[in-house]
């Protein structure tokens, strides 16, 4: 669907629940949720078409976090507006702001990346700075300070080419095509072999000639120069694209070859592609189960399958633990279509703890189950 009264757009940004987009004349214009100011328009109502951000011109580059916003400017002068908890605004408060200020004293710098609660800027001397939240040590200074004004991260002299920020991590590429990560690691999204945060750069293992990154919330992405793509970090719902729900804590290509047709031969198995989900209070998001049958090819952990139609899929809580406080599921039961997969949203509830939800189906009279886990943040 085209957005109302919009043209001449060069560049988009999305945050939590809003959008922003930069025109080609250097103003920006943004639309969703505006509880925090996030829109930049000099109040907090939300808005279902474009608004222009107020006080601000010849911008290059945009981004949006989770409900504020950020700008560069031709001159590098960074400017931020929406909500200002931790300080991601760098104004040196912790106050909300409805209209752009400027970032600290931010000069030349070159790119800007923003996290969930936490803002990045590199500047054109290679170095990189970063504020906000820092409790998983996202700002990259040795520490767990959040802070209200620009930090320099700690890169020991790599000279920074590139910038990515995720959820509560960021990633770096330095001039020599290394690839670098910091802050929260627990699900091995940092990429240097362990499932732990780190407070400063650490050099992803085994991977060299990056020239893009991007950063998920809990996974990381790289292309090389010759093309290929590789991925780390968590796998709970297929998003390292290597064929398996396994988490890695280290780089793994990516197969742009799965999911190719191949004999699904005579026998019958069933396979599904749920294994953990994360979940912020009072959010909702989708899991897609897989029903397959056929031979199992084994090649390098990449697995074909034959989806399987017209199977009814049931989602049930667990009722032993405290799960149904925790999260509701829907649909309650569900057929899968002509790729074998069947989608159930589950919803969090305003409080934090781990859940989980059974998914069954009978096979030939004997019912196979399968499990999620469940953890709401």
């Amino acid at each position: 669907m085209k957005v109302t009264d919009l043209s001449g757009a060069i560049a988009v940004a999305g945050g939590d629940s809003h959008s922003l987009a930069l025109k080609s004349d250097g103003t920006v214009w943004a639309w969703g949720a505006n509880w925090y100011g996030q829109l930049g328009d000099g109040t907090t109502a939300d808005s279902t078409t474009p608004v222009q951000v107020s006080n601000l011109s010849d911008v290059i580059a945009i981004a949006g976090g989770d409900n504020h916003s950020l700008a560069l400017k031709y001159d590098g002068t960074v400017w931020a507006w929406g909500e200002n908890a931790y300080g991601k605004l760098g104004d040196e408060t912790e106050t909300n702001r409805t209209a752009p200020v400027q970032v600290g004293s931010l000069s030349n710098v070159n790119a800007i990346a923003v996290g969930d609660q936490h803002s990045l800027a590199l500047k054109s001397d290679g170095t990189v700075w970063a504020w906000g939240n820092n409790e998983g040590g996202q700002l990259g200074d040795g520490t767990t300070t959040n802070r209200n004004t620009p930090i320099q991260v700690n890169f020991y002299g790599q000279y920074i080419t590139t910038i990515a920020a995720g959820y509560k991590h960021n990633l770096a590429v330095d001039s020599e095509g290394y690839a670098w990560a910091w802050g929260y690691g627990w699900d091995g999204q940092l990429g240097d072999g362990a499932n732990a945060d780190s407070y400063i750069p650490v050099q992803v293992i085994g991977l060299r000639f990056v020239t893009a990154i991007v950063a998920g919330d809990w996974h990381s992405i790289a292309v090389k120069s010759d093309g290929t793509v590789w991925a780390w970090g968590y796998n709970g719902d297929g998003e390292l694209g290597d064929g398996t729900t396994s988490s890695r804590s280290t780089p793994a290509q990516v197969d742009i070859n799965l999911g190719q047709a191949s004999d699904c031969g005579e026998t019958n198995i069933m396979s599904w592609s749920a294994a953990k989900l994360k979940i912020k209070r009072k959010k909702s998001k989708d899991i897609t189960i897989t029903a397959a049958q056929g031979d199992v090819i084994e090649d390098d952990n990449t697995i074909f399958k034959c989806p399987v139609e017209g199977l009814t899929v049931t989602a049930v809580v667990d009722s032993k633990t405290e799960g149904k406080k925790l999260i509701s599921v829907s649909p309650t039961s569900a057929v899968t279509d002509e790729n074998g997969d069947v989608t159930f949203t589950i919803k969090a509830k305003n409080k934090k703890g781990n859940a989980k939800v059974y998914f069954s189906i009978e096979e030939w009279g004997e019912w196979v189950t399968t499990e999620l886990s469940v953890k709401v943040r």
